[in-house]
């Protein structure tokens, strides 16, 4: 009689593969990210975080904080959350507990002047080195990855999205992009 607690073998493969692939990308994301800086990484601003009660945005963000926070301790991380309807959200509450170096900020993008408004969205975007625009359904806020390269010339990039229509705005800012990490083959 087979025990059914044991995995077998093709079980124990697949596992094994997929874990190495995640290793894996994560490596080389993290060295994407180094050389997009320049080597220079003592700050980095990321925006994400679209929706609080969608758990698989919340565990985007969350993935997304801690693939950053291995591979890049010593480094301040900013996260400007894109929607920051409630301070107390659990997921706000939960980033906060599981991530207490991170700072989280909140502000906006004008849309047609491609300005950022808020105090403290301005002074990350001057103290960073790197701005990455988190994982989503789309280039969710093309319009601060815009306003990035208006106020500064240092890198970006996206990661985690699928890219399912081209703008031409989108389109723009994304040819000024350091790196681009799609969440499937289909975007690229």
């Amino acid at each position: 009689m087979m025990n059914t607690n044991l995995m077998n073998r093709r079980d124990w493969l697949a596992a094994s593969a997929f874990s190495f692939l995640g290793l894996s990308a994560s490596a080389i994301f993290s060295d994407g990210i180094r050389k997009a800086a320049g080597g220079n990484m003592n700050t980095i601003l990321l925006i994400s975080g679209w929706q609080d009660v969608n758990i698989g945005d919340i565990t985007h963000t969350t993935g997304l904080l801690h693939v950053l926070e291995t591979h890049f301790p010593d480094t301040k991380i900013v996260l400007w959350k894109s929607k920051f309807d409630d301070p107390n959200s659990p997921a706000i509450s939960m980033i906060r507990k599981c991530f207490p170096k991170v700072e989280i900020i909140k502000g906006s993008v004008d849309r047609k002047e491609f300005t950022i408004k808020g105090a403290d969205v301005l002074k990350a975007v001057d103290d960073a080195d790197i701005f990455i625009h988190g994982s989503g359904p789309s280039v969710v806020r093309w319009d601060a990855l815009t306003a990035w390269t208006k106020l500064t010339k240092k890198p970006f990039g996206v990661f985690g999205t699928t890219i399912e229509h081209m703008s031409p705005p989108l389109k723009d800012v994304l040819g000024k992009a350091s790196f681009i990490f799609t969440r499937e083959t289909a975007s690229l």
